[in-house]
C-alpha cells in the first residue's frame, strides 16, 4: 500500500501531466489554423517615420525658400545694375539720363 505522502505526490504528478497535456492541446489547435493570438506591432516606428518625415519636408522647404529671391522686398535693388559695354565701368542711370 501507498502512504499518504506518496499517494499525494502520484497525484499531483497526475495533475501536472493533465495540465500539460492540455497546454499542448491547445498549442496544436493554434498551429492548426486555430484562432492565433495577435501579434502587436511596436507603436513607435511609425511616429518615428512620421516625425522624421515632417524633418525633412520642413527642411527641404526653408532651404528652398531661402535660396530663392524675394521679390519687391528688397527695396528695388533685384533689378541687375547696368553696366558699360566693355564691363569696365557701371553705368549711374541718375547720370546718364541727364545728357551730360
Amino acid at each position: 500500500m501507498l502512504t499518504p505522502e506518496e499517494r499525494q505526490r502520484i497525484e499531483e504528478e497526475e495533475h501536472k501531466r493533465i495540465a500539460e497535456e492540455q497546454y499542448r492541446a491547445e498549442v496544436r489547435a493554434k498551429l492548426q489554423g486555430g484562432p492565433a493570438a495577435p501579434v502587436k506591432r511596436s507603436g513607435r516606428i511609425p511616429w518615428i517615420l512620421g516625425v522624421g518625415t515632417v524633418l525633412i519636408i520642413g527642411t527641404i522647404v526653408l532651404t528652398n525658400s531661402r535660396s530663392q529671391p524675394r521679390t519687391g522686398d528688397d527695396g528695388g535693388t533685384s533689378r541687375p545694375i547696368p553696366v558699360c559695354a566693355d564691363r569696365r565701368f557701371r553705368v549711374d542711370e541718375s547720370t546718364s539720363n541727364t545728357g551730360h
